[in-house]
């Protein structure tokens, strides 16, 4: 009974040394372009810390950092991220993209709580568009002014501030540039 105990042990042990935890099928886009494909880690999963830097393992186990200046974007378990300018050069989640894109900040702030801010840019904005629940309404239909049908829309509440996506991907198909 020892011996089975020790097997499962040392089977749980190797599994934590060799395991590909917290990397999930992906790639980054170099800022010459070039995509490199491989498992990717951004954060651990077991507890809630995001890095500021992702991890590239290539096809040969090569493991190597990026930070948001020294790639464009990567993927990682499906999810999209690009290196852009907010605060600071970070990455941030995009959400929908188009003429209007939509990004998703997930920040961890210094007692390690986890804040979310929506925001969104438009191709030839300098600055992103804060969205927050409070003034939902109002501030989307001032950002949209130029869709008079998304405007409507927003006015008779069809899209709510859980919905963004939504609008967004309306304003996208409908009326972006």
């Amino acid at each position: 009974m020892k011996i089975l105990v020790l097997i499962i042990f040392a089977l749980l042990f190797v599994n934590d040394l060799f395991g590909q935890k917290d990397f999930y099928p992906g790639y980054i886009v170099t800022n010459s372009g070039d995509t490199i494909y491989g498992m990717v880690k951004d954060r651990k999963s077991s507890r809630l810390k995001i890095y500021s830097k992702i991890h590239l393992k290539n096809s040969k186990g090569k493991k190597r950092k990026y930070g948001p200046g020294e790639i464009l974007a990567y993927e990682s378990g499906g999810n999209t991220y690009h290196s852009v300018w907010y605060r600071e050069r970070q990455f941030l989640k995009v959400i929908e993209k188009g003429y209007v894109t939509y990004y998703y900040d997930e920040s961890v702030d210094e007692d390690g709580y986890l804040f979310e801010t929506k925001l969104l840019k438009r191709e030839n904005e300098q600055r992103f568009t804060t969205i927050i629940g409070i003034g939902f309404r109002k501030k989307t239909m001032n950002y949209f002014a130029d869709c008079p049908e998304l405007v409507r829309k927003l006015d008779a509440r069809q899209y709510r501030f859980n919905s963004l996506g939504e609008a967004v991907r309306f304003y996208n198909r409908e009326c972006g540039m």
